[in-house]
């Protein structure tokens, strides 16, 4: 992810909880524990704790989550990130040595015809 990007940054060390709206892309290196909604793009970074619902349009993450995930393009698990939780997206990718722990359903990308 482009760091020159980013929207919003929660920081190594920063505990946060509560809902977070947003347009564009967000990092989070810290704590978060709640709701994550999104037009943009979520990173996560290996240090990253998040216990929340997550609605974005793509979502990659190095880091922990418990909770559901819902991409409208796509979600990137990659290594060492530990995923607990239901992913609803139409395109994941899964690197080796993730831990995942859930429920996937694959839907169609908006704009795709059968």
């Amino acid at each position: 992810m482009d760091q020159h990007n980013v929207a919003a940054f929660i920081g190594q060390g920063v505990e946060f909880k509560g809902v977070i709206k947003y347009q564009g892309n967000v990092r989070i290196d810290g704590r978060l524990d709640g709701e994550v909604h999104a037009d943009g793009t979520l990173y996560l970074g290996e240090q990253a704790v998040v216990s929340a619902k997550i609605s974005a349009q793509s979502v990659i993450s190095k880091g922990r989550i418990n909770g559901d995930i819902t991409a409208s393009q796509n979600v990137q698990l990659l290594a060492p990130a530990v995923m607990d939780g239901a992913v609803l997206t139409p395109s994941l990718l899964m690197e080796e040595g993730v831990l995942f722990n859930g429920k996937v359903e694959m839907n169609r990308a908006k704009g795709q015809e059968t």
